[in-house]
């Protein structure tokens, strides 16, 4: 593990109030969700090759049931430098009503605890393309605002119409290069959003 936890809705009381009786808790999950930034060693092996890597990544903790009749999208993007600095976060769509959404991050600066953030530009998914897009976070904390630059590389997109949730948003996942005050590093993106928000 490389960063302290983030457990969702414990570092802003705004954030957590959302998770408290709103469709924002019921899809994100009642009960605890903890994720912590990690860094990574290994080995691929295979018949012929072996490959040493090394790499990062996020660990999810979650328990409890989501409910996603009202899913109408979200946006996660975190990443880990080279430095020890990290940021992460979640935060759903604006309201048709107005009503506040969950918006909640961290921004990490290498050491100490996480700076409790909120997200005032987010990526939000609009174009299915595999490579290429500008997906830049702007964060607000104490430390004043944050800049991050980012652009998909590697991407998957799920299309899929479910029976079961008919309305269930379009999907992206994906990896991403980030820049950070001129230092770079590999992390990851998820968003969705609804279809008729699409721009074909």
């Amino acid at each position: 593990m490389a960063v302290p936890p983030w457990e969702q809705g414990a570092p802003r009381a705004d954030a957590a109030e959302r998770l408290k009786n709103t469709s924002d808790g019921d899809m994100m999950g009642h009960g605890p969700h903890t994720e912590q930034l990690f860094t990574a060693t290994g080995v691929v092996r295979v018949p012929g090759e072996e490959k040493a890597f090394t790499g990062s990544g996020v660990r999810i903790k979650r328990q409890g049931i989501r409910e996603l009749e009202e899913f109408r999208g979200h946006t996660w993007q975190s990443a880990l430098f080279p430095s020890g600095k990290a940021f992460g976060y979640v935060t759903y769509p604006s309201r048709p009503d107005g009503r506040e959404v969950f918006n909640e991050g961290f921004v990490y600066p290498g050491e100490g605890k996480l700076i409790p953030a909120r997200v005032l530009e987010a990526p939000r998914l609009r174009r299915l393309i595999p490579s290429g897009d500008p997906v830049p976070v702007v964060f607000e904390s104490e430390l004043g605002i944050t800049h991050v630059e980012g652009v998909t590389l590697n991407t998957t997109h799920d299309t899929a119409h479910r029976p079961e949730l008919p309305n269930f948003p379009v999907l992206f996942q994906g990896e991403c290069k980030y820049t950070w005050d001129g230092e770079e590093a590999y992390g990851m993106l998820e968003r969705s959003t609804v279809r008729e928000l699409i721009e074909s």
